[in-house]
């Protein structure tokens, strides 16, 4: 029944973290299950039984065994993506940025690293785009009237989820991106930072300046601090 409910209603497919959960709670299932039909002792004769469990046994393990496989293969990868991407947002934010508010769209490692006040544009973290969401009655209007009610300075975002709100704020200049390479975790490969009006421009472009001697070497920066588009 979870397993259904996990299927019908989560974004699954990719890197395996969200169902965690469901593969040990399917293990210890299975094991209980089973239990009772496996002999007690090794010199037991086996009968059929036991044979047609273990079978099965190896029939349910084989997508643990490519699954687990695979997710070795990459998990090198994974954590590099991780700290080279919102890792090192997080010290940005925390380094420019502690106890304003920022608009952005992955919030775990941003807020657990700082003390902002995030509006998620996802909806994960702010309630009111969440709900607007669920309503399908998300729109430019209701997040300039969040942005505006938590006085957002800058959004670090991925613009490609939100090419359509961008566009419709003039006001918002995009001031720098960060790129990192070979990217499998991440949302997207590239992060983008928007200052929210002109006042702020200045301001969000000395701060790229400073930051950017700290970022890893293999991240790709370009935009207005750097003088690359």
């Amino acid at each position: 029944a979870t397993a259904v409910l996990h299927m019908y209603f989560a974004n699954t497919g990719w890197f395996f973290r969200y169902e965690a959960y469901l593969v040990a709670l399917g293990v210890l299932s299975i094991g209980l299950a089973i239990s009772g039909y496996l002999p007690q002792r090794f010199h037991v004769r086996l009968k059929p039984l036991h044979l047609a469990t273990a079978v099965l046994v190896m029939f349910v393990s084989v997508p643990f065994i490519t699954r687990g496989g695979f997710a070795l293969l990459k998990i090198n990868r994974a954590q590099k993506n991780i700290y080279d991407q919102q890792y090192q947002m997080g010290l940005f934010l925390r380094k420019f940025y502690e106890n304003e508010s920022v608009a952005v769209n992955d919030i775990g490692i941003i807020n657990y690293l700082t003390q902002i006040r995030s509006l998620d544009m996802r909806g994960l973290g702010t309630a009111e785009i969440a709900n607007a969401r669920l309503k399908k009655s998300y729109s430019p209007y209701i997040l300039e009237k969040l942005i505006k009610k938590m006085d957002v300075k800058i959004a670090v975002i991925y613009e490609l989820w939100f090419s359509a709100l961008c566009s419709a704020f003039p006001e918002w200049t995009k001031v720098g991106e960060w790129k990192i390479p070979d990217n499998c975790m991440c949302g997207r490969d590239t992060v983008f930072f928007y200052a929210l009006g002109t006042p702020e421009k200045n301001r969000l472009i000395k701060h790229l300046k400073e930051f950017s001697g700290y970022l890893p070497k293999d991240v790709i920066q370009s935009g207005e601090y750097t003088g690359v588009e």
